[in-house]
């Protein structure tokens, strides 16, 4: 462990302010959930995400979304994808989400973009691409509290994702709400 220099004092609820340079370093913002570790003397914060419980059930839910949709599908949650599945040769496993899909999340807004219907895609990634035919995002939220989404996009010049495909999305989301309750 690294000492970082800072104190800080706690309050009369027991709180304690975690100075903004660190909020920032590790990405932690209002709504995130911290996992608390005793060792001996010390006190270990840990980012917790709920989701990286479910790799695996993360796995077959963008497999199947992707085989029966014919398009490529994310699991993220909210800060990096942990699942990926598609047609196209591409590994997002890891990488951290972009602002732009982040926002779409945190404002658990479910979203369609079709270039076909004069939308404009969002890169995925930040600094990455957005030369997407055709997008969705659905954010995932478990008892009140946003802990990721699933975006799925294609490639194809001709694609328009519609209604259904959206609804296809959202029960993958009710079915992830589920096993995290």
């Amino acid at each position: 462990m690294k000492a970082t220099g800072m104190i800080r004092r706690i309050d009369e609820l027991g709180r304690i302010v975690i100075p903004k340079e660190i909020r920032k370093t590790y990405k932690l913002k209002e709504g995130d959930l911290i996992e608390i570790f005793a060792s001996n003397e010390n006190l270990i914060l840990k980012k917790f995400s709920p989701l990286k419980n479910l790799n695996k059930i993360a796995k077959n839910y963008t497999e199947i979304l992707s085989q029966v949709l014919e398009c490529n599908v994310l699991f993220c949650d909210r800060t990096s994808y942990l699942a990926c599945s598609g047609k196209n040769d591409f590994d997002y496993v890891g990488e951290e989400i972009s602002r732009e899909v982040s926002s779409y999340i945190e404002q658990r807004k479910s979203v369609i973009l079709n270039k076909t219907e004069g939308a404009y895609t969002i890169p995925l990634k930040n600094g990455g691409l957005s030369d997407f035919s055709a997008q969705i995002i659905v954010p995932f939220i478990s008892e009140g509290d946003i802990s990721g989404g699933l975006v799925m996009f294609s490639n194809d010049v001709k694609r328009k994702f519609d209604s259904a495909e959206v609804k296809s999305a959202k029960i993958t989301a009710m079915l992830i709400d589920k096993e995290l309750s």
